[in-house]
């Protein structure tokens, strides 16, 4: 697990290096790449770079409420992650007071939309005390964190 600022321009990095050594040195053949908010634009950037300069390519990728890294803007990230095999995108389009605009995921758009998209605003899904999800609380969802980890149990051999 690393944090977003650690993908540096070009998808490069610790989270880099880690899967370069996995996939060289340990032989890893499967891989999966997830982030949340601002983890999201890193997940892009990450898959892109890994693609680019070593051709490996995630097999799944997924985000929650994905935000595009600091490397691009702050806008949602409406962006499939290149070369990734299927990809999961929960995100929420709720305007709530004092959240910005600018911290709402999206759908992904054409030409590759995600294998799986649901928008947790538009599902009704609330929180215990029956407030919408939002960019803050989406991520602690049970049903999202359990959707992303089933579908990726699901999508990887074994």
């Amino acid at each position: 697990m690393y944090d977003e600022d650690e993908v540096h321009n070009g998808g490069v990095g610790l989270p880099y290096d880690e899967v370069v050594r996995a996939c060289h040195e340990r032989q890893v053949a499967h891989v999966a790449i997830y982030g949340y908010s601002r983890g999201g634009g890193a997940t892009y950037d990450l898959t892109s770079g890994l693609h680019d300069n070593e051709a490996i390519d995630a097999e799944i990728s997924g985000w929650i409420d994905a935000i595009e890294s600091a490397l691009i803007g702050h806008d949602s990230e409406t962006r499939r992650p290149p070369f990734s095999g299927f990809h999961v995108n929960y995100y929420q389009r709720t305007g709530s007071p004092g959240i910005p605009i600018t911290l709402m995921g999206n759908a992904l758009g054409d030409p590759m939309p995600g294998d799986f998209q649901m928008n947790v605003t538009t599902a009704g899904w609330t929180d215990a005390a029956s407030n919408p999800l939002n960019h803050f609380t989406i991520d602690d969802d049970v049903r999202v964190m359990d959707g992303v980890r089933n579908r990726i149990e699901a999508t990887v051999p074994r």
